[in-house]
């Protein structure tokens, strides 16, 4: 029994371990409830391609955050520049912050059950005029594997999304050895950003690579693709 509890007591703190070397300020394209830390800066690029058959693209979307406070980052985005033509392509500003929701103490602390939420001021760089985006969301990890939960609500505009929306964000965050994060997430809808996106997430030190592919709930209006990201922090 000693030994069973002693062992339960060395994976728990090993997996703990994991998922604090592989938090991460962003997901994929969902927001993350992890922020960007207090008077640093956090920069990334993200490329998503086709190469092949009819429908090839090659859009990117540049991040760049600024953490305010410990639970309050400020942010700067352009959105959708790239071959061909996006009308979407769009500049965005807004903020975004986090409080937990238990104590932090015993399980509580480990669940790390926290809600979050933003906003961007989105201004369209293809003269659609100007919009807005909000989204709010829960987040909490399961005892002994650390896996991240998030469920969530957004609403935009057409100067991003193509169309007024208000959808469900969901994700999955599963930490693995040697700094790789499995991660899944879903956008609900039929609007520009409504994807299933399984992939994986690299990160230690500074350094956060991104790689997955993402699959349109609509596929006859849109297509899938590969999505790349490089960050760093600063």
């Amino acid at each position: 029994m000693i030994v069973a509890v002693t062992l339960r007591r060395v994976v728990c703190a090993c997996l703990l371990a994991i998922s604090a070397a592989d938090a991460q300020q962003t997901i994929i394209n969902m927001p993350s409830v992890d922020q960007t830390e207090r008077g640093r800066f956090f920069a990334l690029h993200e490329s998503q391609v086709r190469t092949w058959g009819e429908q090839s693209f090659w859009y990117q979307t540049n991040f760049f955050t600024y953490g305010a406070t410990e639970n309050l980052e400020v942010a700067v985005t352009v959105y959708n520049t790239g071959s061909p033509r996006a009308l979407n392509t769009v500049l965005g500003t807004g903020w975004k912050g986090r409080r937990r929701i238990l104590p932090a103490r015993n399980w509580a602390a480990r669940s790390e059950a926290t809600v979050f939420g933003g906003q961007m001021l989105l201004t369209s760089l293809r003269g659609q005029g100007v919009g807005l985006w909000n989204y709010a969301a829960a987040s909490a990890r399961t005892p002994v594997t650390r896996t991240r939960f998030v469920a969530g609500i957004s609403n935009g505009t057409r100067e991003l999304f193509k169309k007024n929306t208000t959808h469900a964000i969901v994700s999955l965050e599963q930490p693995l050895p040697g700094h790789l994060t499995f991660v899944t997430e879903w956008w609900s809808g039929s609007h520009d950003l409504a994807d299933l996106v399984p992939g994986f997430t690299w990160h230690t030190g500074r350094w956060i690579v991104v790689a997955g592919y993402k699959f349109s709930n609509t596929p006859g209006s849109r297509t899938d693709g590969v999505i790349l990201e490089l960050g760093r922090h600063f």
